[in-house]
């Protein structure tokens, strides 16, 4: 019974330690050069009727993923059986999709913001 509860211990020790390595903590202040910078002028006008609008200025193909995926909480997954389409597209489609919302917000005043990729079709 000894070796069984220690074997456990251990094992679960390193999985701990493994997910520590995956997911590191760190706090804010450590990392705030890394954030993405939203302009104060985009936070104070955005609000969800205002998203919605700019929503049915994105084109239809990405539309579809974009609405499934954050305004009816749809997996991916689910996403991809709904449209008949490879989760790849679905994720390439949202990518899309946000890079066109994220300038149909901002008018095209400013380069997209960290992590949102420009969108070349």
């Amino acid at each position: 019974m000894k070796t069984w509860l220690f074997t456990t211990l251990h094992r679960e020790f390193l999985q701990a330690r493994r997910k520590h390595m995956r997911f590191p903590h760190y706090e804010l202040d450590e990392v705030s050069s890394e954030l993405p910078s939203v302009p104060p002028k985009m936070v104070d006008q955005l609000d969800a009727a205002a998203v919605v609008t700019s929503l049915e200025q994105v084109n239809e193909l990405y539309r579809a993923p974009l609405s499934l995926f954050y305004l009816d909480d749809y997996s991916y997954k689910e996403i991809a059986e709904i449209l008949n389409i490879p989760i790849g597209t679905v994720q390439s489609r949202i990518a899309r999709g946000k890079s066109q919302l994220y300038k149909t917000l901002t008018d095209g005043e400013s380069s997209p913001a960290p992590g949102i990729k420009e969108s070349r079709g």
